[in-house]
């Protein structure tokens, strides 16, 4: 038995903007309770007429076939961000070449163009086949219109914005228009949201993340469900992450170990997409927790409960560690001067060898990995370790996750040490110049304010060496992650920066103590030394 889908679809109007309507056109949609209206551009352009509209009908004449372009750029990207499905209809197959490039000018999606015309439109997108809905529909002049029908009644738009809704909180004088429409849909049955902007730096999508408090307008049990958390950015990586929730998440990270993400919230637009989940209350970042030395019971809930479901799929691939990791293609060099200002280091196409030495020929355990596994991505809550952002989430080497999370501790977790380098570096040093590296000191010293990340790092190596088929592969896995660190964020300054140079620093002192110095010493001392 289905659940019956309780999602209003109000929106069941048919747009056709200044032409004339064929007989046969207009029965087909009538069939199916579809209204048929020929329309204006001013009445596009009004908020109150367009919440009625599923769809827009653009049709191309072969006197006047500049105009369907013409109204393309005027009128596209507001109806796709009202979630209308724009219907076009070129007037042959030749002409529907002039569609594409305004439609590739304005980035906008379109699928169902002539061949020719679509292998014109894949030179300039990454992104072929069926784009998600709403985007540009192209039918061919032949096609019957109970096709055309068929399609906009199998495909009703959702809810539209709400003219009415309210913004407040300390997010909502600055909210940009066009997060603001986003908010409007993902938030159409609400009354007030109080919006807040995460603390949290942005992502790889480049996306904003908002803490949200709604107020339901009818209200069901009460005026104020849980928070959420919606996140707006560019349209091709919102549905990359939601693709990510639905396929990577929703199935295999237990429910309060992960956000998951409220379906009939979440919209695509002309250009931009949100996202909404449920906001992890009481919590706090794995930075915070672990510099506090809080972080064990939470690291060994993240690779024990968390993303277990992830690596109980985990195969061994054949091919080297070198060629599943990527190696950074450049280095800063402004980063290793100042690295080479706190201690002796090797040139960057050295360390490419050095790790090609360390990765190579052996199996690799690969499955699913998070793809971004820095301590800000994972929330502490009691024992628990909850894993936000999933953009980055694929198919990968397991130890990448943990030589991430220990590189980005290395990074984020001593914000607010005020200590000289010089003196940090030393505090840590052991851990990154034993060989082999993954024999790190049994006990910290409980007076060092680095105490903390000795006991952190002890622990995700437990979890890192189980992840090895081959001696050393952690060990290379850390420092890319390492070189990474030290490749970004080039505008900080202060100890945050120094701290980015360190890192390369000890990529290369990892490198060299684990790769380089291994080749070089005789087989007797290398078994006492094991």
């Amino acid at each position: 038995m289905a659940i019956d889908d309780l999602t209003e679809r109000p929106r069941r109007g048919v747009a056709w903007l200044e032409a004339a309507l064929p007989d046969l056109a207009k029965w087909s949609f009538l069939d199916r309770r579809l209204r048929l209206q020929p329309c204006t551009r001013a009445e596009l352009l009004d908020d109150s007429y367009l919440a009625g509209i599923a769809a827009v009908v653009l049709v191309q004449t072969s006197d006047k076939p500049s105009k369907l372009i013409r109204d393309l750029q005027d009128l596209a990207i507001r109806l796709l961000d009202w979630d209308c499905r724009i219907i076009i209809r070129p007037a042959s197959d030749e002409l529907a070449h002039s569609i594409v490039p305004a439609v590739n000018s304005l980035g906008l999606p379109i699928y169902g163009l002539p061949p020719k015309a679509e292998a014109l439109r894949a030179r300039k997108t990454s992104d072929p086949g069926e784009p998600p809905l709403p985007h540009i529909r192209v039918f061919g002049p032949k096609t019957p219109w109970i096709d055309v029908a068929n399609f906009v009644a199998d495909h009703l738009p959702s809810r539209p914005p709400s003219s009415t809704l309210r913004f407040d909180g300390p997010a909502a004088n600055t909210l940009d228009q066009s997060h603001a429409l986003m908010l409007r849909r993902a938030f159409a049955d609400c009354l007030t949201v109080h919006l807040a902007v995460d603390s949290g730096e942005p992502g790889k999508s480049g996306a904003t993340v908002y803490r949200v408090h709604a107020e339901l307008e009818g209200g069901q049990i009460g005026q104020w469900p849980l928070p959420y958390f919606a996140k707006v950015g560019p349209r091709n990586k919102v549905y990359t992450e939601y693709v990510n929730y639905e396929q990577k998440v929703r199935h295999y990270v237990p429910f309060h170990l992960g956000p998951h993400l409220i379906r009939d919230r979440c919209h695509l637009g002309a250009t931009l997409g949100v996202i909404v989940g449920d906001w992890v209350e009481e919590s706090e970042s794995l930075r915070q927790c672990a510099s506090s030395g809080r972080a064990a019971p939470s690291i060994a809930c993240l690779f024990d409960r968390t993303l277990i479901g992830w690596y109980r799929g985990a195969r061994k691939d054949p091919r080297p560690l070198r060629e599943l990791v990527q190696f950074p293609r450049t280095m800063p060099s402004r980063r290793i001067r100042l690295a080479g200002q706190f201690g002796d280091v090797l040139d960057f196409p050295r360390l490419r060898e050095l790790f090609d030495t360390g990765a190579g020929d052996g199996e690799v355990y690969v499955g699913p990995v998070h793809g971004d596994l820095h301590a800000k991505n994972v929330r502490a809550r009691g024992g628990d370790a909850i894993v936000i952002d999933f953009l980055a989430a694929r198919s990968g080497p397991l130890i990448s996750d943990a030589a991430s999370l220990e590189a980005s501790l290395l990074i984020e977790g001593f914000e607010g040490d005020c200590r000289p380098i010089t003196e940090w570096l030393g505090s840590i040093e052991c851990l990154y110049n034993t060989r082999p590296i993954l024999r790190a000191p049994t006990h910290e010293q409980r007076k060092d304010p680095s105490n903390w990340f000795h006991a952190s790092v002890r622990q995700i190596r437990l979890y890192g060496t189980q992840m090895e088929l081959a001696p050393g592969q952690y060990v290379a896995a850390l420092s890319v992650a390492l070189l990474k660190k030290a490749s970004k964020d080039l505008h900080v300054h202060g100890q945050e920066d120094e701290r980015r140079a360190a890192a390369y620093l000890i990529a290369s002192r990892v490198l060299d103590t684990e790769f380089a110095q291994a080749h070089n010493t005789p087989p007797e001392q290398s078994a006492e030394a094991s």
